[in-house]
């Protein structure tokens, strides 16, 4: 398992799935996050703060989270996700990207981490949480964590703290409205 830690992970942005129709554009299946794209890994001791995810169009599927995207399980362990905003989906057939953690594929477990000030992204099917978005079908443990000051997307139309179709637990947490 990959061992992401101690990092300063700041001021990026993903890569955009644009229209393959276009000349001279590669189109790719997902717009890329603005922090940390992963798969299997463990995430611990880092600074993920005012990313921002990529602009999915029309053939991709979503666009990318501003701080963390996974696709596999994942340990997000004493991490501070601040000030990211999630990339959109425009004209795509899928969701705009969380601000802080988009859960796309996995089961993933957030411990002792700060996750606030994050802004989600407007979709044509579902705007995406500003804080930590489950995709369905995949589950998050949240423990001794805090969900604070986050916008869901579509200026608060998506969940503000925690969302998507997915199950999420959560304990002995700080969740702002919750």
């Amino acid at each position: 398992m990959p061992f992401i830690h101690f990092n300063n992970i700041g001021n990026n942005q993903g890569g955009n799935a644009l229209d393959p129709n276009l000349p001279g554009v590669i189109a790719f299946p997902a717009a890329g996050s603005g922090g940390i794209d992963c798969s299997t890994a463990r995430i611990e001791g880092n600074y993920i703060r005012d990313n921002i995810g990529g602009v999915a169009g029309n053939d991709a599927t979503r666009g990318g989270a501003g701080g963390i995207a996974t696709e596999g399980d994942v340990e997000i362990i004493n991490n501070v996700i601040a000030g990211n905003m999630g990339g959109p989906d425009i004209g795509g057939s899928g969701i705009g990207g969380a601000g802080g953690i988009h859960d796309f594929g996995g089961n993933i477990l957030v411990l002792n981490t700060t996750i606030s000030d994050n802004v989600g992204a407007i979709g044509p099917v579902t705007s995406a949480a500003g804080g930590l978005h489950v995709a369905s079908g995949w589950s998050a443990n949240v423990e001794n964590s805090i969900l604070w000051n986050n916008l869901g997307g579509g200026q608060g139309m998506g969940p503000n703290e925690i969302g998507g179709f997915g199950a999420t637990t959560v304990s002995y947490s700080d969740v702002q409205g919750g």
